[in-house]
């Protein structure tokens, strides 16, 4: 598939506010189908930023794509640091 179809699709499933905590599944990112995602495929992701580093990051085996158990430590690692940074609730209002 040609990229812009891809950016297409990822970006209408991208189009929520809620996006910061909530990320497209793994097989909705995974265009083609083949069990595995390609820079191609995630570089329309906004938490990805088309940045090789993330990419290569996320790509624990080294192997040039992203399966899924790669893609849902990401998600997790992403979640759990959205959490850690949401405001509790406790802090003093400075008025």
């Amino acid at each position: 598939m040609n990229a812009r179809i891809i950016t297409a699709v990822v970006l209408s499933l991208c189009a929520t506010s809620a996006i910061a905590t909530t990320y497209p599944t793994f097989q909705e990112l995974d265009v083609d189908g083949d069990g595995k995602l390609t820079q191609t495929e995630l570089e329309v992701v906004k938490q990805f930023d088309g940045e090789d580093s993330d990419f290569t990051d996320t790509d624990a085996d080294d192997n040039g794509s992203i399966d899924m158990s790669e893609y849902q430590d990401w998600v997790d690692l992403e979640t759990a640091a959205a959490k850690s940074d949401a405001p509790s609730g406790n802090e003093p209002v400075n008025n």
